[in-house]
């Protein structure tokens, strides 16, 4: 595998918290050859990234919503439209995003002290295998190199 077919980048945003007003930049990345996905969150207010999130890539397949993603794979072949790697990648990527975002909580934020936590905050519908699903950083990791700071 090339450097870009291990490491790529899934989602590359912001993620507005209302009540709190803050708005952080997210970057998931998946480490293909690792079967990780990591979740980087930075607060650009106080210029601090929180500890990063290290998912296990196969159990986070498993939590998608797979009527969404077969809609669209449906949509697309009722409409003539080729079914390639892109637009796989697009739909995946799409999947693991809408899944990881809306559970992405802060669970501290100190200004003064610089201080930013992120967790993600699973539902009960979101099945058993939670526990298995977040996992330490492995050692074959290379975290994702950013430029927030």
């Amino acid at each position: 595998m090339t450097e870009v077919e291990k490491c790529r980048i899934i989602y590359q945003g912001s993620k507005l918290f209302w009540r709190t007003r803050n708005t952080i930049d997210v970057t998931i990345v998946e480490h293909r050859d690792c079967d990780v996905t990591e979740v980087i969150a930075y607060e650009p207010s106080i210029n601090v990234e929180a500890e990063r999130i290290y998912l296990n890539s196969s159990i986070l397949r498993t939590k998608l919503d797979q009527v969404e993603i077969d809609s669209k794979f449906s949509f697309a072949k009722q409409n003539n439209v080729p079914i390639s790697t892109e637009f796989t990648d697009s739909v995946m990527n799409h999947a693991i995003t809408d899944f990881i975002i809306p559970r992405l909580i802060i669970s501290d934020f100190k200004r003064e002290e610089c201080l930013f936590v992120v967790n993600l905050e699973f539902r009960s519908s979101d099945g058993d295998n939670i526990d298995g699903l977040v996992r330490t950083k492995a050692a074959a990791v290379d975290p994702f190199a950013t430029t927030n700071h």
